[in-house]
Protein backbone atom coordinates (compact mmCIF):
# COMPACT_ATOMS: atom_id res chain seq x y z
CA UNK A 1 0.00 0.00 0.00
CA UNK A 2 1.38 3.36 -1.00
CA UNK A 3 1.96 5.90 1.74
CA UNK A 4 -0.37 8.87 1.65
CA UNK A 5 1.36 12.16 1.16
CA UNK A 6 0.26 14.88 3.51
CA UNK A 7 -0.30 18.23 1.87
CA UNK A 8 0.44 21.52 3.52
CA UNK A 9 -1.96 24.46 3.81
CA UNK A 10 -2.91 26.07 0.54
CA UNK A 11 -4.12 29.44 -0.64
CA UNK A 12 -5.68 30.50 -3.91
CA UNK A 13 -2.16 31.09 -5.24
CA UNK A 14 -0.70 27.70 -4.26
CA UNK A 15 0.95 26.39 -1.14
CA UNK A 16 1.06 28.79 1.77
CA UNK A 17 4.85 29.03 1.83
CA UNK A 18 4.89 30.00 -1.83
CA UNK A 19 2.10 32.57 -1.61
CA UNK A 20 4.27 35.52 -0.61
CA UNK A 21 7.35 36.83 -2.37
CA UNK A 22 10.51 37.24 -0.32
CA UNK A 23 10.08 41.02 -0.01
CA UNK A 24 6.67 40.56 1.66
CA UNK A 25 8.06 37.92 4.01
CA UNK A 26 10.85 40.32 4.98
CA UNK A 27 8.29 43.07 5.58
CA UNK A 28 6.30 40.75 7.85
CA UNK A 29 9.48 39.95 9.76
CA UNK A 30 10.25 43.69 10.05
CA UNK A 31 6.86 44.38 11.68
CA UNK A 32 7.16 41.40 14.02
CA UNK A 33 10.66 42.49 15.08
CA UNK A 34 9.47 46.10 15.49
CA UNK A 35 6.67 44.88 17.75
CA UNK A 36 9.05 42.83 19.89
CA UNK A 37 11.59 45.68 20.17
CA UNK A 38 8.95 48.24 21.10
CA UNK A 39 7.45 45.94 23.73
CA UNK A 40 10.90 45.28 25.21
CA UNK A 41 11.39 49.03 25.51
CA UNK A 42 7.97 49.39 27.14
CA UNK A 43 8.90 46.73 29.71
CA UNK A 44 11.98 48.76 30.62
CA UNK A 45 9.84 51.90 30.97
CA UNK A 46 7.26 49.97 33.02
CA UNK A 47 9.97 48.85 35.44
CA UNK A 48 10.95 52.50 35.80
CA UNK A 49 7.27 53.28 36.61
CA UNK A 50 6.98 55.49 33.53
CA UNK A 51 4.13 53.45 32.01
CA UNK A 52 0.68 54.34 33.33
CA UNK A 53 -1.57 51.34 33.93
CA UNK A 54 -0.81 47.79 32.87
CA UNK A 55 1.41 46.40 30.18
CA UNK A 56 0.15 43.38 28.28
CA UNK A 57 2.80 41.93 26.01
CA UNK A 58 2.34 39.83 22.90
CA UNK A 59 5.57 37.91 23.44
CA UNK A 60 5.49 34.95 21.07
CA UNK A 61 2.22 36.14 19.52
CA UNK A 62 3.55 38.95 17.34
CA UNK A 63 2.77 37.04 14.14
CA UNK A 64 -0.95 36.85 14.98
CA UNK A 65 -1.50 40.59 15.02
CA UNK A 66 1.00 41.44 12.30
CA UNK A 67 -0.08 38.71 9.89
CA UNK A 68 -3.81 39.28 10.22
CA UNK A 69 -3.48 43.03 9.81
CA UNK A 70 -0.96 42.70 6.97
CA UNK A 71 -3.65 40.87 4.98
CA UNK A 72 -6.13 43.76 5.28
CA UNK A 73 -6.77 46.28 2.55
CA UNK A 74 -6.21 49.98 3.25
CA UNK A 75 -9.98 50.57 3.44
CA UNK A 76 -10.52 47.74 5.95
CA UNK A 77 -11.21 48.54 9.58
CA UNK A 78 -9.64 46.81 12.55
CA UNK A 79 -10.35 46.91 16.26
CA UNK A 80 -7.15 46.08 18.13
CA UNK A 81 -7.21 44.72 21.65
CA UNK A 82 -4.43 44.29 24.17
CA UNK A 83 -1.51 42.34 22.71
CA UNK A 84 -2.28 43.69 19.21
CA UNK A 85 0.45 46.32 19.05
CA UNK A 86 1.80 44.74 15.86
CA UNK A 87 -1.51 45.36 14.10
CA UNK A 88 -1.42 49.02 15.08
CA UNK A 89 2.11 49.37 13.72
CA UNK A 90 1.18 47.71 10.42
CA UNK A 91 -1.83 50.03 10.07
CA UNK A 92 0.34 53.11 10.53
CA UNK A 93 0.72 53.92 14.22
CA UNK A 94 4.24 55.12 14.96
CA UNK A 95 6.35 53.76 17.82
CA UNK A 96 6.45 57.29 19.27
CA UNK A 97 2.64 57.49 19.33
CA UNK A 98 2.45 54.13 21.08
CA UNK A 99 5.07 55.11 23.66
CA UNK A 100 3.27 58.38 24.38
CA UNK A 101 -0.01 56.50 24.74
CA UNK A 102 1.40 54.05 27.28
CA UNK A 103 2.97 56.92 29.21
CA UNK A 104 -0.33 58.91 29.16
CA UNK A 105 1.28 61.99 27.63
CA UNK A 106 -0.83 65.01 26.75
CA UNK A 107 0.20 64.83 23.10
CA UNK A 108 -0.65 61.12 22.76
CA UNK A 109 -3.47 60.06 20.41
CA UNK A 110 -6.00 60.15 23.29
CA UNK A 111 -4.33 63.16 24.95
CA UNK A 112 -3.44 61.16 28.04
CA UNK A 113 -7.07 60.34 28.88
CA UNK A 114 -7.00 56.63 28.15
CA UNK A 115 -7.48 55.44 31.73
Amino acid sequence: MAARRRRGPETAGGHLGEALPLEKKLELYYWMRMTRTLEERLVALYRQTKVVGGLFRSLGQEADAVGSCFALESRDVMSPLIRNMGAMLVKGATPLEILKQYMAKGDSPTRGREL
